[in-house]
């Protein structure tokens, strides 16, 4: 997934192929070793707070309990890329992610960090370019998007998920 047409598109190849390996191991041994040369901020990603702030942590340094299973809500709004603090009215936020939108306004913004929610500002990493969010409910899930633990990045690629709560019903 190309996110800027202005940044370069990935390229991935094989630095070794099956058939260029037999001839750096002993006989009947084979393998395949992939390459991807890549721009940080290509498809589904993470920043750290870095990305935007000098001091910030790197993605190397976010812990990966701001990354992984965290308790979350998606906020679902009208049109446009910026997401208003209504779309947050009578949703609990504190401590968990919140996904939905390209950009939350600046309302929406302080009222999430007022609230307890996880911000770039507030040393939170932010997931940026999700696909698929309305397969996933407004609430009842875990969401996860762990980087490598790359050093010096201030963003890195993620396969982001969410595994929705078992909801039995009786009958």
């Amino acid at each position: 997934m190309i996110t800027d047409k202005e940044l370069p598109a990935p390229l991935i190849c094989d630095f070794l192929s099956r058939e260029a390996s037999r001839g750096w191991y002993s006989p009947g041994t084979e393998f395949q070793i992939g390459r991807i040369d890549l721009v940080a901020n290509t498809g589904t990603y993470v920043d750290s707070p870095l990305h935007r702030y000098r001091q910030g942590r790197y993605v190397s340094q976010l812990p990966l309990d701001s990354l992984a299973h965290l308790e979350a809500v998606v906020a679902r709004a009208g049109a446009g890329r910026a997401i208003g603090r209504e779309a947050f009215r009578g949703v609990t936020v504190c401590g968990k992610t919140v996904e939905g939108h390209p950009f939350p306004a600046r309302d929406a913004a302080e009222h999430l960090v007022e609230e307890g929610a996880a911000l770039l500002g507030a040393d939170i990493p932010i997931g940026e370019h999700l696909c698929n969010l309305r397969s996933v409910p407004r609430r009842g899930f875990r969401f996860s998007a762990a980087p490598l633990k790359v050093s010096g990045m201030g963003t890195f690629p993620v396969r982001a998920f969410a595994v929705v709560e078992a909801r039995c019903s009786t009958g």
